[in-house]
């Protein structure tokens, strides 16, 4: 796969799906074999539409901004931060009470002949301790 292709992959998912809910794009870069290290009872594109749809129907105003990605031809790499307010805060209350909300999201993506195979999330931490001072 090209790093433009790459990048764009990401691009779609970040600003398309995950950011205006176009869901059915999906299929179009996914691999049957497909592994979404967030849901890993699934496989393949049905794997990456129960997260993005989880995450998203749990944010009903959500807007997402993209901060930037890196690719190369096996992987892309995007940065992002979403607003809007969870309806659960599935993340954990700090002692106050108040709900723990990483908003800064790394998305990792890896391919193989030109499918998307595997993707991880990885969370701000200094982020998440931030809210629990």
């Amino acid at each position: 796969m090209s790093q433009a292709r790459a990048t764009e992959i990401m691009s779609t998912y970040l600003n398309d799906i995950v950011g205006n809910g176009k869901i059915g794009l999906i299929e179009d870069f996914t691999a049957a074999d497909f592994v979404d290290h967030t849901q890993p009872q699934l496989r393949g594109p049905a794997a990456l539409t129960a997260h993005v749809e989880n995450f998203r129907g749990n944010i009903p105003d959500l807007r997402v901004e993209v901060v930037g990605i890196s690719a190369n031809e096996d992987t892309a790499f995007g940065i992002w931060r979403w607003h809007g307010n969870p309806v659960d805060p599935v993340w954990g209350k700090t002692a106050k009470g108040e709900p723990i909300v990483p908003r800064l999201i790394g998305s990792y993506f890896r391919f193989d002949s030109e499918k998307l195979v595997e993707y991880r999330a990885f969370l701000d931490a200094m982020d998440v301790f931030g809210q629990l001072a």
